[in-house]
């Protein structure tokens, strides 16, 4: 019914003082009104919420239509002239001008380390990209490495390597479109919320970056940055023309230059104190080094996670608590293509607790399912290791071969209780050792060996037959040593019988095989 045609028929039925109804008709006539009363007043409602909901779907197709976008603030202009003017050589800092700040905001600062990944991880992109092979990438990595810092170097060498004109990033509920030439003058930048410049994401040559928002379907190129345990990476992951890439843990040398340049006043006693806990992760041992909360949350996640959400978080790593996430890190198998990771415990310290938490016969299970199951190994080969180095440490006697002389009988060899252990992080350190002393990794990223023990011993655990060994690893091990130069290849029962000899350890280290049986 039409409003106006409504309110005639109500004021011509509305009750006169001066009619005299019998009463059933007047109870009829008010009834009536009332009734004619409600489809007029849900008549207007229905307008309402019809007009209401037209300009919503006007919206979300055209969502510039809201005119929330604008010319963005001083601060993130004046970051975006730097930045494509600024010299971006990988493996040193990324420095900006005094009172410039990345995307303007003082908590981003204005220096950055442009890790070595960051260059490879781009340059996989632009392959497939290219190649007309993909335009959706996700990026993910272990919480805390830093990710959304790659959004810089990603924006800068979208403009100045690849010509993009226009890149929409998004982050912290803003949209942002940075443009190299426009009709001002010059690069400029223009900010909205997250519904604006959807006719830019509709342009298949717009590149868009999303670091903090949801995952969402659009013809521009597309990069997503999440840690796997999000929910919004499986989304995303269902996309036409998407994969994912895998960003590493921090090295070594990219932790120490990072505290050298950016946390002068932590000493380098409590760095490495917290690095062989947390191993290379820099926002819990650079960022949060001080903070007492975060660094009790590590004992807290040992205490609250058991042995089968270790499991899950190594075979379904989104699905497992985020708390999972600080005992194991991922481990980029290829740092050239970047697609393959295992899952592996987060430090040898770590290792340990697990370890002593679940027992050997867990570790042994471990062990077992991995020779089936590929995910599994790197955990598996890592919890055995910490296996090995406690035995190790109690000393006792154990079977061994020669590898590279096959014919000679298995021998026993006895291990002395070592005076010590020593955590080290330097080859120097090493060197400086008394016989006996069992020396660590202070995390296990060393190549070649697992742990070392003048004057002789060079030991590489393993749950699974070696091909090669990194020749130029084991060469800086073995010459660390003082007597001679004896490399054992730690095993699990069940192996000892079937291992061969690995082809490309040098002719001056002596290849053997040293069996760890289960207790």
């Amino acid at each position: 019914m039409d409003v106006t045609e409504g309110l005639k028929m109500l004021a011509q039925l509305a009750p006169s003082a001066e009619g005299r109804l019998p009463s059933l008709n007047f109870l009829l006539l008010n009834l009536i009104f009332l009734l004619l009363l409600y489809l007029v007043v849900s008549n207007i409602v229905d307008r309402f919420q019809g007009s209401r909901q037209a300009k919503m779907h006007a919206s979300s197709k055209n969502p510039d239509a809201i005119r929330t976008r604008r010319r963005a603030p001083k601060p993130v202009r004046d970051f975006w002239c730097a930045l494509l003017k600024a010299r971006m050589t990988v493996g040193s800092f990324l420095v900006l001008p005094s009172g410039v700040d990345f995307f303007g905001d003082q908590d981003r600062g204005h220096t950055l380390l442009l890790r070595q990944c960051y260059w490879g991880l781009f340059n996989r992109i632009m392959i497939h990209k290219h190649s007309n092979l993909y335009r959706r990438f996700l990026v993910t990595g272990t919480p805390g490495i830093g990710k959304s810092c790659f959004v810089v170097p990603l924006l800068g060498w979208l403009a100045k390597k690849e010509n993009v004109i226009k890149v929409v990033v998004e982050l912290n509920q803003k949209r942002y479109l940075f443009t190299t030439s426009s009709s001002h003058h010059g690069p400029d930048v223009e900010e909205g919320g997250i519904s604006d410049f959807e006719q830019e994401l509709e342009d298949t040559n717009v590149w868009w970056i999303v670091d903090t928002g949801p995952a969402l379907y659009r013809p521009a190129n597309t990069i997503f940055i999440a840690s796997l345990d999000q929910n919004r990476c499986k989304g995303f992951q269902k996309f036409l023309g998407s994969t994912t890439l895998y960003m590493p843990v921090w090295s070594d040398d990219e932790m120490q230059q990072c505290r050298k340049r950016l946390f002068p006043t932590l000493q380098e006693a409590r760095f490495l104190e917290l690095q062989s806990r947390w191993g290379n992760i820099p926002r819990y041992v650079l960022e949060k080094a001080e903070n007492r909360v975060v660094q009790a949350s590590l004992e807290t996640a040992l205490g609250s996670c058991d042995w089968d959400t270790v499991l899950k978080c190594i075979n379904e790593t989104d699905n497992a608590p985020h708390a999972s996430h600080q005992l194991l890190q991922l481990q980029v198998l290829d740092l050239i293509e970047y697609d393959q990771m295992v899952m592996k415990p987060a430090s040898p310290y770590v290792a340990r607790k697990l370890v002593e938490k679940a027992g050997s016969a867990h570790v042994q299970d471990l062990v077992q399912l991995s020779l089936g199951t590929p995910a599994y190994a790197g955990a598996a080969r890592a919890f055995y290791a910490s296996y090995v180095h406690r035995r190790f440490q109690e000393g006792g006697t154990f079977n061994v071969r020669r590898l590279d002389k096959p014919h000679q009988p298995t021998a026993m060899l006895e291990l002395e209780k070592p005076p010590k252990t020593c955590l080290f992080s330097t080859w120097e350190e090493v060197t400086l050792q008394q016989d006996c002393v069992y020396c660590i990794p202070r995390i296990d990223d060393l190549p070649a060996v697992g742990s070392i023990m003048q004057p002789s011993f060079l030991f590489q655990m393993t749950t699974t037959q070696k091909l090669e060994v990194n020749e130029n690893g084991l060469k800086a091990a073995a010459h660390q040593l003082r007597g001679t130069k004896r490399l054992y290849f730690v095993v699990p029962q069940g192996m000892f019988t079937t291992y061969s000899a690995v082809s490309n350890v040098p002719r001056n280290v002596e290849q053997w095989l040293l069996e760890v049986a289960w207790m």
